[in-house]
């Protein structure tokens, strides 16, 4: 290894719904929050155009660099979008992608700064909550294509996450399949450990449709499954539901070296918490800390199950949750606006 040292380092990730970027930036105790991650994804950002150059500001500040989807490129009436900030030194090892989504923002994590043996490609998303203005289950088709789209030339690890107002309780976001039919041990296939939740919501129509995009994808909520919230499922909204997620390849959760749900602070958000997740990284430089060096990835998550490439879920077979979401759809939409800034 050319006498390098290989070194182990935690890449910290912040998700929260803010309801409102540029008011939460004025308050130096969210300031001094959001400083202590290297990677924060921001829904319900309720920007647009005109807001490009406070928040450039803002973010450079503090030693970050800003991309946003906006809702609309100037509106009287801000609602809805997402923000992704990254760390300056960072920068160079995450690539944003152009994409027509209405309600996800795309970046590729270089493999350089995780040590991984392939890149992650990071959703951050929202979606409004049902009956609200601008909601319909279209979103989540939206979602699916984007998702697609955005891994047509590549084979990455998927890291998704955002508020979703989706309830889905503990119901399975897995096909559960009995290997022994197949003459298959259960020792060779991965089994995602069981998910809690503290949510007691009926599962709503949002809720049914991210659980079947998550068994067409082959991707797993982590909430109540790793870290401190192992076991538990904080609840991340009202004090009453769980509609913040992150959602992940199954490799992520023997990697993930802490996620847990902070504490509600009404300077960070109206009614949501915090959803941090901590990825263990390792390297053979110090790229985490602003080394532009890059070197050969060392450390191979598929040990714990690789998941197939992302694709469109086929309808035809999905009949039974296309009968529980039932014919009462909300259609609503508009176009979104993406802005860079650095």
């Amino acid at each position: 290894m050319n006498g390098r040292r290989r070194e182990t380092r935690n890449l910290k990730l912040l998700s929260l719904n803010v309801c409102g970027l540029k008011s939460r930036l004025q308050h130096q105790e969210f300031l001094d929050f959001i400083s202590d991650f290297d990677i924060l994804v921001f829904s319900e950002t309720k920007c647009d155009g005109l807001d490009s150059s406070q928040l450039c500001d803002s973010f450079d500040d503090i030693g970050f660099v800003v991309k946003t989807l906006n809702r609309h490129r100037v509106s009287n009436h801000r609602s809805g979008g997402v923000a992704i900030a990254v760390r300056k030194h960072l920068q160079e090892h995450v690539y944003f992608h152009d994409s027509d989504s209405q309600c996800a923002l795309w970046c590729t994590i270089s493999n350089v700064c995780t040590g991984y043996d392939k890149d992650i490609l990071l959703g951050g998303i929202y979606i409004p909550p049902e009956g609200s203005r601008y909601s319909t289950i279209d979103l989540f088709d939206d979602l699916e294509t984007s998702l697609v789209d955005n891994m047509r030339t590549a084979d990455p690890y998927i890291l998704l996450t955002g508020d979703l107002n989706a309830y889905t309780r503990v119901n399975d976001d897995f096909i559960e399949v009995d290997f022994t039919d197949f003459g298959e041990s259960v020792a060779d296939h991965f089994v995602p450990p069981k998910r809690n939740s503290q949510d007691q919501h009926r599962p709503n129509n949002y809720g049914y449709r991210l659980l079947e995009f998550c068994k067409a994808q082959s991707v797993f909520i982590l909430n109540g499954r790793v870290g401190r919230d192992a076991g538990t499922g904080m609840l991340t909204s009202n004090n009453s539901s769980v509609v913040d997620y992150f959602i992940g390849s199954s490799c992520f959760l023997p990697l993930v070296s802490e996620f847990f749900i902070a504490p509600f602070d009404a300077m960070f958000s109206d009614v949501h918490c915090p959803v941090c997740l901590t990825l263990t990284t390792q390297t053979d430089n110090d790229v985490t800390r602003g080394d532009s060096d890059t070197t050969k990835p060392v450390l191979d998550p598929t040990q714990v199950g690789d998941a197939p490439k992302a694709r469109r879920r086929d309808p035809t077979q999905s009949q039974s949750f296309t009968d529980a979401l039932g014919n009462d759809y909300i259609v609503g939409g508009g176009g979104f606006d993406i802005a860079i800034f650095s």
